[in-house]
């Protein structure tokens, strides 16, 4: 299990995950406010959990690929 950012762009319109995926939830929700900061006019972001294996670590301030074994 993984936690991550999913964006919806529109009131009532799908939420989006952008395909990176933290460890924990307290990561999730840095690169939360990291990505809303960045996009223009989003409706709205969350966390969610994801049943995928985390790719991504929050390290100083940023979101660092972790590498993922096959």
């Amino acid at each position: 299990m993984s936690y991550r950012v999913e964006i919806q762009e529109r009131a009532g319109g799908p939420w989006v995950p952008n395909g990176i995926r933290f460890e924990t939830e307290a990561e999730a929700e840095y690169a939360k406010v990291d990505l809303g900061g960045r996009w223009f006019a989003p409706h709205a972001f969350r966390t969610a959990e994801c049943d995928l294996p985390a790719n991504y670590r929050w390290a100083d301030g940023k979101g660092e690929r972790l590498e993922v074994l096959s």
